[in-house]
């Protein structure tokens, strides 16, 4: 599994340097998007690390794979043109 964590900070860090270069237009996202974080982070909904996760007893491994993952997309997101065989 994809730590979502991981890339909702780098999103958050990515409209931190858009709002300082164009507050008007970025500062309400900004502002949104932690919010948004913080709820999910209060109330344990970050795939894996989410409460329905592990009341299903499943076991999930956290991996790192940023290459697959830097566009903010989950590793299926990012592998679906890739042939299948």
């Amino acid at each position: 599994a994809v730590e979502s964590e991981r890339n909702v900070k780098n999103v958050i860090d990515n409209v931190k340097r858009s709002a300082k270069d164009d507050p008007k237009r970025y500062e309400k996202l900004l502002d949104h998007i932690k919010a948004d974080y913080e709820f999910l982070k209060n109330e344990g909904q970050f795939f894996p690390h989410k409460k329905d996760v592990y009341k299903m007893g499943l076991d999930v491994y956290p991996i790192n794979i940023p290459n697959l993952t830097g566009g903010y997309g989950a590793a299926h997101c990012m592998t679906c043109a890739l042939e299948r065989g």
